[in-house]
């Protein structure tokens, strides 16, 4: 097989890897990587996905805060941080977190921070149970000042 062979080979490998489901030009570039791509060989085929639209990282950056604010209940705070290993520019993220209905976000902090706290029934110190609720809607990555908006509106 010619080296010309190999990358035609691997731009469609890589290609596939994209759609399958949207990718960071992070996580491409490790991949590629690992075929055993010259660095000039890697930006080729990026710049030739990003062109045919298989790597986009607004797309990648939304769909991301999307599935994890709806998926997994995770706060902006969190998601910023697990975001964060993919390497996006800082407007790229703060752009896809700002699709994040408001009204849906704050929905999602009372109907979690409920359900917790009919959880904590058998706590009797109502410090303790604001405490637990609290913490746990600060581990699920919501702003301290939202977790605590909705905490009071328990008690």
């Amino acid at each position: 097989m010619t080296r010309e062979d190999y990358l035609q080979q691997a731009k469609s490998k890589a290609a596939k890897f994209c759609a399958y489901k949207e990718r960071a030009p992070f996580e491409v570039k490790e991949k590629l990587s690992d075929w055993e791509l010259t660095d000039q060989e890697s930006e080729s085929i990026i710049e030739y996905l990003i062109l045919e639209k298989f790597l986009d990282e607004k797309r990648f950056a939304r769909a991301f805060c999307h599935d994890k604010f709806e998926f997994n209940k995770w706060g902006r705070v969190k998601i910023r941080m697990m975001i964060s290993k993919y390497q996006l520019p800082s407007q790229v993220v703060d752009d896809a977190l700002a699709y994040i209905d408001q009204d849906k976000y704050y929905q999602l902090i009372l109907k979690l921070c409920k359900d917790k706290w009919s959880k904590l029934n058998r706590e009797t110190d109502s410090f303790k149970k604001k405490s637990k609720a609290a913490n746990y809607l600060l581990q699920k990555g919501f702003e301290a000042n939202h977790c605590w908006a909705a905490v009071n509106q328990m008690s």
